[in-house]
């Protein structure tokens, strides 16, 4: 999917689940929200000629520098993943208990598709 139309589809998701969560932000719901919809961002990943370029770049490197490359890829992806669960924590814990229902079921059906997480 392009990424303008990926950009628009994430838009309208956010939309509707301030909307399921009936959230009209309080000054002290905005900066969590912010926190929270940006952090749900997921980074772009490679695409195209920038997969053929790190695959030309992997090719040239030594198995132990492969490795090494390989996991700082995995921690850079740890530290995003402790970033979006701090923002999702902070804006669960200013929702009340029926809006965390809501957020519970409706966080059950996102994700990224191919990825082991359900989606709905």
């Amino acid at each position: 999917m392009e990424h303008a139309k990926w950009e628009e589809n994430r838009a309208q998701h956010l939309t509707a689940l301030k909307d399921k969560l009936k959230l009209k932000l309080k000054p002290e719901h905005v900066v969590a929200w912010n926190a929270f919809a940006q952090a749900s961002q997921p980074s772009m990943h490679a695409k195209g000629a920038d997969k053929q370029a790190m695959r030309g770049e992997f090719e040239k490197l030594t198995t132990p520098q492969r490795m090494d490359k390989m996991l700082a890829m995995s921690d850079r992806r740890r530290a995003r993943m402790v970033e979006r669960t701090q923002a999702v924590k902070t804006f669960y814990a200013q929702l009340n208990p029926q809006q965390q229902s809501v957020f519970d079921a409706e966080a059950m059906h996102t994700g990224h598709r191919g990825h082991g997480h359900p989606r709905g």
